[in-house]
């Protein structure tokens, strides 16, 4: 039998991970080895291990966030603030 994805497979065996691409395993190299994820066409893909950016990235999204609501409720803000205390915060700007 040939392999049905050709490309995750060497050699067209089906059951021996000696003959599929790297990352691949298992029958019809369609599982993906140990620290590797699978792509949406069941390509595997070696994970970077590289989580500090995604935490960074995860904490720069609610940065943004927060920033959006503090500009969208300012004004909101703005309008509580005792009017004695709006005519010393214009005298220090």
């Amino acid at each position: 039998l040939q392999c049905p994805r050709a490309y995750l497979c060497r050699g067209g065996a089906i059951n021996s991970s000696s003959f599929c691409r790297e990352g691949h395993r298992g029958p019809y190299c369609s599982v993906c080895s140990s620290g590797y994820y699978a792509g949406l066409l069941g390509e595997c893909f070696k994970c970077s291990g590289n989580t500090v950016g995604f935490y960074i990235l995860v904490a720069g999204c609610f940065g943004v966030f927060a920033l959006l609501i503090l500009a969208i409720q300012k004004p909101k803000l703005y309008k509580q603030i005792p009017d004695a205390l709006k005519l010393r915060m214009k005298n220090l700007g």
